[in-house]
């Protein structure tokens, strides 16, 4: 999955989210704080996912591994220059749907 955004963000908060099932809240997945190189991994399960950023593109990329039904959900990305790590409801847009069928 992949994230544009088009103003400065060398002060700002990037985020990755998603609903949980039988959730209506948006839960933080990772983000990058101000000039962060590398996301900080807000599941338990770091191995599954994989984030990039790309500053020259003003992208951010979502990778997840090995997906199951259980990753079936809605995702979001976020640009804020807050971060509040947990029951996020104020993501712009109506994200992305990912099925996983097999």
């Amino acid at each position: 999955m992949e994230c544009r955004f088009s103003r400065k963000t060398d002060d700002q908060y990037l985020i990755w989210g998603y609903v949980p099932p039988r959730s209506g809240e948006i839960k933080q997945l990772l983000h990058w704080g101000p000039r962060q190189q590398q996301p900080t991994y807000i599941t338990q399960n770091t191995h599954h996912y994989l984030a990039f950023k790309d500053f020259a593109r003003k992208r951010i990329t979502l990778k997840i591994l090995n997906t199951t039904k259980q990753d079936s959900t809605r995702y979001f990305c976020q640009l804020t220059d807050h971060l509040v790590e947990h029951n996020r409801t104020d993501f712009c847009g109506c994200g992305t749907t990912l099925d996983v069928t097999a």
